[in-house]
């Protein structure tokens, strides 16, 4: 308890006594001294009496370490060295574990924890059982946060090492409930397949959740969220594996984030594994400047499919800040399917043998690579359930270039976007030959490295490479139509397609226009100012532009109507009336 003094005719905390000392001291400077402002010197004092408070606060926080024996109650004092139980704003429940122990959460009115800790040597967990609730708060609205932390070496077998945060016991009304944000650590070295920080309790309450993990690997060690979430955070995979198995394990709404990766936290791996995950509706993230790889994996247990999808069209997109692979592990059927639109400028890349399916109108910038398995651009159907309502949406890729490499397929479903692949794209196809290190691969057969195009479908694209080396070289395709046997393509090749549709390879570009829209005018001009880099550079790309403008004959040069370069003072008026149109018809 607060040591108190007498003040007046009433009990006062002994900081309010020193705080009415320092307030009356400081008004007798300001007799004495006239010259300093009165704010001046009661600020001195409110700053020295806060700085003690935060030391007081500090000063009271205590550490209790667990002795057991295991399935006591939180309350039993006999059951923490030396009697001292944790539980208050940023206390600490440790245990040094000689072997595995529970610990049953008893207090009705709860218990408050700053953080709970793992550690020692031997091949031991420690689970928390919330019969009532427990409260994770390290400074409440401070800058710290509260923490998990698992931080066991085991000497031997590794098997076992986990901190579990059950559920309550039958209907016990305990939850994990975050009054602070919450830092998930994992640098043990466990490789128990279930993991090494299992939350398994209902976790609610506005804290964000940060993860660090030490391991990388969704089946061994890795950090796995197991219950329902109802907390209104954003959850950041900073580092390391997490899995999941439900939909509303992060709260299933579009204005949670999931961020898959830090800036320089190298690999990450965000996991949908197990079955029947329902809806997942969050926005998912692919932080940039990892300086690792970002993976979102699906591992169903089942053969139903894993969905991205909101019931508010367009409410929640996956943005790739940075590269992301998409890889399903499953080979079981189960399909990753991504209905949510795929913006940002990152790249995106199928891993996995697994098959994945994109079904909206996607907007990321950093090209296609499938790599591994099938990605299958499609198109959903309007759709009710028990979630809600979705509307239709047609799927295409990015706008960037698109790579097929040897193991991996792309699939161009009859309902996709007519520009599934966008027409200004360089499309490479590897081939899959066991000549060239493609194991399994015959030499004229479309089984892997291929594109497969459905009834109806032809295909644009302003250039096709094709190798025949598993990537090494590609020798560019001249322009004319291009598919498989009874395709009716002009060039059949059954080593790099399949389907009944067609690819249209379309004639060289003219140079200079940098929005492929036939002609060399004001509007390349911009394009070229807004990000030089990409369109030749400076001034290689305004040379470009420069020499083609007016191209060609007769298509007219934008806004002059004239097909000679016009002079500075015209080009920036010119450029400022094209974005001027485009601003009006965005207002429209």
């Amino acid at each position: 308890m607060s040591a108190v003094v007498q003040f007046g005719w009433k009990q006062r905390p002994r900081h309010l006594f020193i705080f009415a000392i320092l307030y009356k001291s400081s008004l007798a400077a300001v007799r004495r001294e006239r010259g300093i402002p009165v704010r001046k010197s009661i600020g001195s004092a409110v700053v020295t009496v806060t700085a003690s408070l935060f030391i007081s606060t500090a000063a009271h926080a205590v550490v209790g370490t667990w002795i057991g024996p295991t399935n006591s109650s939180w309350s039993n004092t006999a059951a923490w060295q030396g009697g001292v139980v944790p539980n208050g704003q940023g206390d600490t429940a440790q245990y040094v574990a000689g072997g595995s122990q529970v610990t049953v959460q008893d207090i009705a009115a709860g218990v408050t924890v700053g953080t709970i800790k793992l550690s020692g040597t031997s091949n031991s967990s420690w689970q928390f059982t919330p019969n009532n609730d427990i409260f994770l708060n390290q400074d409440g609205a401070g800058p710290g946060r509260a923490s998990i932390i698992n931080d066991m070496q085991g000497t031997g077998a590794t098997t076992n090492l986990a901190i579990f945060m059950n559920a309550q016991s039958g209907t016990n009304p305990g939850w994990w409930n975050l009054q602070d944000d919450l830092f998930i650590s994992n640098t043990s070295n466990s490789t128990r397949p279930t993991g090494s920080v299992q939350l398994r309790g209902r976790i609610q309450g506005n804290g964000n959740i940060w993860i660090e993990n030490a391991s990388n690997n969704i089946a061994a060690g890795q950090v796995a969220f197991t219950a329902q979430g109802n907390y209104g955070g954003n959850t950041t995979i900073a580092k390391g594996a997490v899995t999941f198995t439900r939909g509303d394990i992060f709260s299933p709404s579009p204005g949670n984030f999931v961020t898959i990766g830090s800036t320089g936290g190298g690999d990450a791996t965000l996991a949908a594994v197990g079955g029947g995950l329902g809806n997942i509706e969050n926005n998912f993230v692919a932080a940039a400047g990892s300086g690792g790889t970002l993976v979102f994996a699906a591992n169903s247990s089942t053969s139903g499919n894993i969905n991205i999808k909101s019931t508010n069209t367009n409410a929640a997109a996956v943005r790739l800040d940075g590269d992301l692979s998409f890889d399903n592990r499953a080979t079981n059927g189960s399909i990753f399917v991504i209905g949510d639109p795929i913006t940002g400028v990152g790249k995106l890349t199928k891993i996995g043998v697994g098959a994945m399916r994109v079904t909206h109108t996607n907007s990321y910038t950093g090209g296609t690579v499938v790599d591994t398995g099938r990605l299958t651009v499609g198109s959903a159907a309007v759709a009710d359930s028990i979630f809600g309502h979705y509307d239709a949406t047609v799927g295409a890729l990015g706008p960037g270039n698109v790579t097929v490499k040897g193991t991996g397929s792309l699939e161009i479903e009859t309902g996709a976007s007519a520009n599934a692949i966008a027409d200004t794209a360089t499309l490479r196809l590897n081939g899959c030959d066991s000549a060239f290190g493609c194991a399994g691969g015959v030499l004229g057969t479309a089984d892997g490295g291929h594109l497969d195009l459905g009834v109806g479908i032809n295909e644009v694209v302003r250039a096709l490479l094709l190798s025949s080396d598993g990537g090494t070289n590609y020798v560019a395709q001249a322009p004319g139509t291009y598919g498989a046997t009874g395709s009716g393509a002009a060039n059949i090749l059954d080593e790099y397609f399949a389907g009944a549709g067609i690819l249209t390879v379309t004639p060289a570009g003219i140079a200079g226009d940098y929005n492929s829209d036939g002609k060399v005018d004001a509007a390349d001009y911009v394009l070229w100012r807004k990000d030089t880099a990409a369109h030749g550079g400076d001034p290689g790309g305004y040379t470009t532009w420069r020499q083609n403008f007016g191209n060609p004959p007769g298509a007219g040069a934008g806004l002059s109507g004239s097909g000679a370069v016009p002079e500075p003072g015209t080009l920036l008026l010119m450029a400022a009336g094209v974005l001027l149109a485009c601003v009006g018809r965005r207002v429209r």
